[in-house]
């Protein structure tokens, strides 16, 4: 039985798919609660982000579409990750996905629990534009990059180069990665998120380059981390990578005790073809990035 204490309440008036969500999220909010991992739980507050995610999935029409269990399994997925998706700051999003809400995570998600889990004392990313100085000594372990007033950062045309820089915690020497526009491009061609990159080519330019940097090897890795950026090969797929992001959902409904159908994603993809999202995608992320501006 739901402590009363700790339980969301839904409007009479709401669709019936939020009145669903609603009896899942009481029906499971001690797992809700208990999920996030110990070192992550004290910057997290999982009741509030279970009632500023019921409010997100009443009021956007696109997340309306996707089934109640799949919205919560992507939410559970997030805290399980120490990621709130309802933050503003862009750590991770639901975003529907052929009908179903999918967890995503954003470069500024993995910075920060780089941060949160001890990797790093401090990291950062960046799209160095045409125009301004930019200098990486992989020697020194320096980067010198000056932001200028005086170019477009909005056009995509103009972007030359990201980068990743992190210091790690048992160390003064930076690592850092450099991607050019033909690295980034290589990379952006097999990716299955053509929309996302249209809609924030900036953000992903970034993201790329933070994948890139602690998949290098430079620094120790924590477990969870680990995890995380090997179930992003949903959103990179390279033409040796297999899709395992949705392997580690099918546990987290069984644990959670939902039945619903196997995610419809082939075990391996071959040489992919860049992919585009389904048209309802194409709205949803239209409509986001003019409200939000947020990152993906």
């Amino acid at each position: 039985m739901t402590d009363p204490t700790t339980a969301l309440t839904v409007n009479d008036r709401a669709p019936d798919q939020v009145k669903r969500l609603g009896e899942i999220m009481n029906a499971k909010m001690s797992a809700l609660i208990d999920v996030a991992p110990a070192a992550l739980a004290k910057y997290m507050d999982p009741m509030r982000i279970a009632k500023m995610a019921l409010h997100a999935y009443q009021t956007n029409p696109h997340l309306l579409e996707c089934s109640p269990q799949s919205y919560f399994v992507a939410l559970y997925d997030a805290l399980k990750y120490g990621l709130d998706p309802t933050s503003p700051h862009g750590y991770a999003y639901l975003v529907p996905r052929k009908k179903k809400a999918c967890f995503q995570v954003g470069y500024k998600g993995y910075l920060h629990l780089a941060r949160k889990l001890g990797m790093v004392r401090d990291a950062r990313a960046n799209v160095v534009v045409a125009g301004e100085p930019f200098e990486a000594d992989y020697i020194a372990g320096t980067i010198a990059h000056k932001w200028s007033p005086e170019v477009d950062h909005t056009d995509e045309e103009k972007y030359v180069a990201a980068y990743c820089i992190a210091w790690p915690t048992d160390g003064d020497r930076a690592f850092f990665t450099v991607l050019d526009r033909q690295q980034v491009h290589a990379r952006r061609a097999v990716a299955m998120t053509q929309n996302i990159w249209k809609a924030w080519p900036d953000r992903m330019w970034r993201k790329t380059a933070v994948l890139t940097l602690f998949r290098g090897g430079e620094i120790e890795i924590n477990p969870l981390f680990a995890e995380l950026m090997e179930r992003d090969t949903e959103f990179e797929v390279g033409e040796t990578k297999t899709v395992v992001a949705t392997s580690g959902v099918g546990a987290v409904k069984a644990a959670l005790g939902i039945a619903v159908e196997p995610d419809p994603v082939d075990a391996t993809l071959p040489t992919p073809e860049p992919a585009e999202m389904p048209a309802d995608d194409d709205d949803f992320f239209s409509q986001a990035r003019r409200e939000d501006g947020g990152e993906v």
